[in-house]
C-alpha cells in the first residue's frame, strides 16, 4: 500500500489482506490516521494497532449501512 492509497481510506473501516508470517490474513479495521512509528516506518493507525504499509497486500473499502 502506498502512502496516497493510505490517506485515501483515513476515517473509515476496510477490510485489508496483510502479510504476516504465517501468510497472508484478513483484517477488517477503522484507519484513524497514517503516520510513521518508531522502528516500524510508515504505518495505519487502527483500532487492531499499527499496520506497516509495506505489509498490506490489498485493501478493500467497507461500506457502513445506515442504522
Amino acid at each position: 500500500m502506498t502512502y496516497q492509497e493510505a490517506k485515501s481510506v483515513v476515517g473509515t473501516y476496510v477490510r485489508l489482506i496483510v502479510e504476516s508470517h504465517r501468510g497472508p490474513t484478513t483484517e477488517r479495521v477503522h484507519v484513524f490516521n497514517i503516520g510513521m512509528a518508531p522502528r516500524l516506518g510508515p504505518c495505519l493507525f487502527t483500532d487492531h494497532g499499527e499496520i506497516r504499509l509495506d505489509k498490506v497486500l490489498r485493501f478493500e473499502a467497507i461500506r457502513q449501512n445506515a442504522a
